[in-house]
């Protein structure tokens, strides 16, 4: 370009910008934003994917925990449950032992009286059936069974089982007149009701 062009144009050609300058412009192009505050960045999708998949590694991992202690307690509870039914077979077993033990005593006074010579004595077979009645009573006392009264009391179904009744004029209708089988009971508990015959009216 010659003298007088340059003349024309105002005698000085255009000033290039700085390098720094055309850097910076670029920088807040690419940014989004001129006022030179860097704008916070959002997680990456391979981070998110990376928290997440530990997440849930975390999660099968308490719930695998969490499974094992269950099957640990509820073998506990089987294994408590097989000793609970050993310890109340074995106690059942020590009662029938003690009752046992308590019945021996009547078995060799039964013997011994079948061992004497046969006789006509009835009186004596008589007083010997009644020691050995009452040794076998005693012999339940001492277990805690106490007999239950019969004669002469009124019927309680609780405590009495009526066979039959009998027709009297002499007693009260429901009253017990005799026992056909002994009643126990435990601690004011019957455990084996009396077999009786109750009055009736004529």
């Amino acid at each position: 370009m010659d003298e007088w062009d340059r003349q024309q144009r105002g005698g000085h050609e255009p000033v290039p910008a700085e390098k720094g300058e055309v850097q910076a412009s670029s920088a807040r192009s690419e940014g989004g934003s001129d006022n030179g505050v860097e704008q916070p960045r959002q997680a990456e999708p391979e981070q998110r994917s990376r928290d997440q998949l530990e997440t849930m590694e975390e999660r099968e991992l308490g719930e695998s925990e969490l499974r094992n202690q269950l099957k640990l307690l509820s073998a506990d509870l089987e294994n408590f449950r097989r000793r609970s039914e050993l310890q109340i077979l074995e106690a059942g077993k020590r009662g029938q032992d003690r009752f046992l033990a308590e019945l021996v005593p009547v078995l060799v006074d039964l013997q011994a009286a079948l061992s004497q010579p046969a006789g006509n004595d009835a009186e004596g077979l008589r007083t010997g059936i009644a020691m050995v009645l009452d040794k076998l009573l005693t012999r339940l006392e001492g277990l805690g069974y106490t007999r239950i009264p019969a004669r002469g009391q009124s019927m309680d179904p609780l405590r009495f089982e009526a066979l039959f009744t009998v027709p009297s004029s002499t007693h009260p209708p429901g009253t017990v007149l005799d026992e056909l089988a002994p009643g126990f009971e435990r601690d004011s508990r019957v455990v084996l009701p009396a077999k009786v015959s109750v009055a009736r009216g004529e």
